[in-house]
């Protein structure tokens, strides 16, 4: 599924300037495929596709039973990137959609007003509460919101 907006939103942000990198629990067998579906088929912009190193059966039941253990994956694959960075902004902003993903981004240093979640019925809401979007395309077609919580970097 694509939610509606995503690729004009994200495409904007690459306009912008900003680099892409997508972070997943999912396991190293999926990565070929989920970098298929994020790159070929719903054509987001490029960017490095981080998956976990456990098996499938692993990452399935951490899913599901060991919250934790997922946050702890996001958390360190986050701050190694960071360390390997050291003196740089790494992330500028993020997008999730779980309570866990935005504990995660504030323990990375992601700055809360760029942090948007995204709900089930695809409503984006920034961490900080200030703004809410029915969508990806309302918050595409924001402008106003759009240039406080992305701006420019190009």
């Amino acid at each position: 599924w694509i939610q509606p907006g995503v690729i004009d939103l994200f495409g904007e942000l690459s306009r912008r300037g900003y680099q892409f990198l997508y972070l997943s629990a999912r396991p190293l067998s999926q990565v070929a495929s989920t970098r298929g579906m994020l790159h070929e088929d719903i054509q987001l912009p490029l960017g490095p596709v981080l998956v976990s190193h456990d098996s499938s059966i692993k990452s399935l039941v951490r899913e599901f039973t060991q919250k934790d253990q997922l946050m702890q994956f996001k958390i360190n694959c986050l701050a190694d990137i960071s360390t390997a960075f050291v003196g740089c902004i790494c992330f500028a902003g993020a997008f999730g959609n779980r309570e866990t993903d935005f504990i995660c981004y504030t323990k990375a240093g992601i700055p809360v007003p760029s942090t948007v979640c995204i709900d089930s019925s695809a409503c984006c809401k920034t961490q900080d509460g200030k703004w809410t979007f029915q969508s990806y395309l309302h918050l595409f077609q924001t402008q106003q919101a759009l240039n406080q919580i992305f701006p420019r970097l190009l």
